[in-house]
């Protein structure tokens, strides 16, 4: 299976997902254009493994002042169970994604091209849906130091109260975007704009704003702007943590406004 970009898009959602998002291609490369159709997929149940390779993978290639903070803690260890187990909370998550039709890949397996369409509206999570993302993330705070598990809950905690305040009563009608990743022998093919581009459109469709949650790096922060998202707040991480030595680390809401355009033309159509 090919090497796969991949977009979790989240409507109508006001939960807070403890990931960083982490787009890596700030235009097109001309050499490699036109090398294949790149055409956005819900993402399928056999995906799943090459997706969760492709996103550690990505991840070791970039230095993401965020990932370091959260992860590189003094009481850091390389117990192997400790990362088995992430795998597969991750294997979980984005498995429910998928059966959700909340993931989106580009060029899948080159097979099976169908045209996208809006995710339904999110439905309340069954019994059984909680009790497993109850169980999952038991497994996933399991893996995490003390003082990991005291960053993770300041990451957690500031970004709520940043989300809260600059996005106020309407979350719940907001469009999330996480988990933006591009697999590091595909970047600068275009893959991120083109889900990119999807995501907006279909949060156009709905007069939805769109919000985002990105660790404070340059070319991710221009990426993002590029599609008309504004940061409208910003936190710091490791500012009162005294066993940080480094500058805090910067942390932006995006928040992208629906296009009036799109959806006036939308609204003649009726």
């Amino acid at each position: 299976m090919p090497p796969i970009h991949v977009s979790q898009l989240v409507p109508c959602s006001s939960r807070i997902y403890a990931t960083d998002v982490a787009a890596q291609e700030s235009d097109r490369d001309p050499e490699n254009a036109n090398v294949e159709p790149v055409v956005p997929e819900p993402m399928q149940y056999r995906d799943v493994p090459a997706v969760v390779r492709m996103i550690a993978q990505a991840a070791e290639e970039m230095y993401d002042p965020l990932e370091h903070y959260m992860n590189d803690t003094p009481d850091k260890g390389d117990a192997k169970w400790k990362e088995n187990v992430a795998y597969m909370t991750q294997y979980y998550h984005w498995t429910k994604w998928a059966y959700d039709k909340k993931a989106w890949t580009i060029n899948h397996d080159h097979t099976d091209r169908r045209s996208s369409t809006p995710p339904p509206k999110d439905k309340a999570d069954s019994p059984l849906d909680k009790m497993l993302d109850g169980i999952a993330d038991y497994a996933m705070a399991s893996t995490r130091t003390k003082q990991q598990t005291k960053r993770f809950e300041e990451f957690l905690e500031k970004i709520r109260k940043a989300v809260r305040s600059s996005c106020g009563d309407r979350l719940q009608d907001m469009f999330y975007i996480s988990g933006v990743a591009t697999a590091p022998a595909k970047q600068r093919r275009g893959y991120a704009s083109t889900l990119m581009r999807m995501a907006c459109t279909m949060a156009d469709e709905r007069n939805s704003a769109t919000w985002l949650v990105v660790g404070n790096v340059p070319a991710n922060n221009a990426f993002y702007a590029a599609f008309g998202f504004v940061t409208v707040a910003q936190t710091l991480l490791g500012d009162e943590d005294p066993d940080w030595t480094e500058d805090p680390v910067p942390v932006d809401v995006m928040v992208r406004e629906p296009s009036s355009a799109a959806w006036k033309e939308k609204a003649e159509l009726v």
